[in-house]
């Protein structure tokens, strides 16, 4: 802006540029930013102020090019010019934009198929009487547009890096077998018991605790039956406490000892006590399976 006046002029900031008759109005009504004091001309020097302005009207109606406003305006001696176009307004239009959905959507599909390709990949590499760990996996997502992005396509990239550990199940079992029948049934027990039928092994979780160091953490769960054995001998010790005892004397004297948890009497001819003679005293011994 540019004033002859010998006064300084003072220009509010909301007051609009009016147009001259004789000159071609701009496309737009611009609009000051702030408020502009204008020195007072100092003649031949004429004062002067640049302040920032925009246009009221949005869209490409007020990209106007240099000159477009050349004109008296606001009080008498004030001239307004611009010096530099006005740009970057646009019109109003519909477009297509990336979201976050987008991209999570695709990278949830990639994901799926990766993990398949994945998983039939190591199992490839296992040998015979191998079992796998479930690998440890770090996915990484690219793509070329950003949500938010304009874009009427997006191609989203993904690669997962994985590291498995594959152990030898015979072995985690015959260990946890020998682990069983050594601290648990001969040590807790002792040895009157002995199994009956297998021992039953499950690997329960199983993680990896250091790829790099090969090296993970195996729950197993061990299920085995043990019994008390009644041998030969034990039972002829039987045979001798009971002998010449009444049938239900007899009866309390076999639950009291070790291993025996039910016992019953038959006696022949109607007697009620059993024979003096353990010769004469035959056992049965039953064992029960859970």
């Amino acid at each position: 802006m540019y004033t002859s006046a010998v006064e300084e002029a003072t220009l509010i900031a909301t007051t609009n540029e009016p147009q001259a008759e004789d000159i071609a109005p701009p496309t737009t009504e611009p609009e000051m930013e702030q408020p502009a004091s204008i020195p007072a001309a100092n003649p031949p020097y004429i004062g002067q102020v640049t302040v920032s302005a925009h246009a009221i009207h949005a869209g490409t109606q007020g990209n106007i090019q240099v000159g477009d406003i050349n004109e008296q305006c606001c009080l008498p001696a004030v001239k307004a010019v611009n010096n530099e176009a006005f740009q970057g307004g646009q019109n109003a239009q519909d477009y297509i934009v990336v979201t976050r959905t987008d991209i999570n959507t695709a990278v949830t599909s990639l994901l799926v198929l990766l993990s398949q390709s994945e998983d039939a990949a190591l199992q490839a590499q296992l040998n015979p009487n191998e079992q796998r760990i479930t690998p440890s996996c770090s996915p990484h997502v690219s793509s070329d547009h950003k949500p938010g992005d304009e874009a009427k396509h997006v191609s989203v990239t993904v690669s997962v890096t994985c590291s498995g550990i594959a152990y030898a199940a015979h072995e985690v079992y015959a260990n946890a077998t020998q682990q069983l029948i050594t601290l648990q049934a001969t040590t807790k027990l002792g040895a009157h018991y002995a199994r009956v039928g297998d021992i039953q092994v499950t690997i329960v979780h199983a993680t990896i605790t250091n790829s790099r160091q090969g090296r993970a953490h195996i729950m197993v769960q061990i299920a085995g039956t043990w019994v008390y054995q009644i041998t030969r001998p034990m039972q002829q010790h039987l045979a001798h406490l009971i002998a010449g005892k009444p049938k239900q004397q007899a009866i309390t004297i076999l639950l009291h000892f070790p291993g025996i948890q039910a016992a019953s009497i038959q006696l022949a001819g109607g007697n009620t006590a059993l024979p003096a003679d353990s010769n004469h005293i035959h056992l049965i011994v039953m064992y029960r399976s859970n």
